[in-house]
């Protein structure tokens, strides 16, 4: 079994819904509108002054619960555009920073605490993820585009292959694996259909909203370069005011290896 990582404290989010209602397995073949579709939203919030708080969670929130992620690396151009997003709203939001961006693959429960060392659910994750990277290629996304949503900004990705044939595989290998699986993704037709990683979450209505919306319009086109990930993430979240404490579970080498 991958050996239980140390907790790091760290202020992040865990990012705007990429659940769009409706949106099933069956939406995943065209990302560009359904990005259109988030940023109609985000426009419409912060110029109504309706932004969307994401509140602190409770035992059985279908937010925050333990998830399989991708760990983007932080270039020259993401550190730009994260810093004039805090220069922006810093007062206004939660903005991701090195030690925290992400790209969610999956949910694997609601959000619960405390998870003790040894914990039983995550050693049934564990097993099924350290199989199932064995046998699964790397993941490259090229990212393209900043967009705000009713509850942040988020950095658009654009997978190269077909994201959505990892995360059904990965659904199956833990239905195999007899592993009790909940929280908001707990169906095929649930499992969330985008590839983006968020930028920052609002705390409140921000003060200048319309410079946070002029700078992500500005950028809905640039390019942030591609990407390709080898392994995949296992995480925890805890969040208190102005904080989270990330805990990774393990990390699995994506390897491709036939089975």
């Amino acid at each position: 079994m991958t050996a239980w990582l140390a907790s790091v404290s760290s202020r992040c989010d865990a990012g705007v819904d990429d659940r769009p209602p409706g949106d099933g397995v069956a939406g995943s073949t065209n990302l560009a509108t359904t990005y259109d579709r988030i940023g109609a939203h985000g426009r419409e919030a912060l110029t109504s002054g309706h932004v969307s708080i994401d509140p602190l969670p409770v035992d059985g929130q279908e937010r925050w619960g333990i998830s399989v992620v991708l760990r983007p690396r932080w270039t020259d151009a993401l550190a730009s555009a994260v810093a004039t997003l805090e220069a922006l709203s810093a007062d206004d939001s939660f903005v991701y920073g090195p030690a925290n961006l992400h790209l969610t693959i999956r949910q694997l429960e609601n959000y619960r605490e405390p998870v003790l060392e040894g914990d039983d659910r995550v050693r049934s994750y564990v097993d099924v993820l350290a199989d199932f990277a064995r046998h699964r290629p790397p993941i490259e996304i090229g990212f393209r585009g900043l967009t705000v949503g009713t509850g942040g900004a988020l950095l658009q990705g654009w997978p190269c292959e077909d994201l959505q044939a990892t995360r059904l595989a990965l659904h199956r290998a833990l239905v195999r694996g007899g592993v009790a699986i909940e929280g908001p993704e707990r169906t095929i037709e649930r499992l969330r259909t985008t590839a983006h990683a968020t930028l920052s979450i609002f705390d409140r209505q921000p003060g200048n909203a319309a410079d946070v919306l002029a700078f992500c319009e500005a950028h809905r086109g640039t390019s942030f370069g591609t990407q390709t990930f080898d392994e995949l993430c296992l995480v925890g979240y805890r969040r208190g005011p102005r904080s989270v404490r990330l805990t990774a579970y393990g990390r699995f080498a994506l390897r491709g290896i036939p089975r």
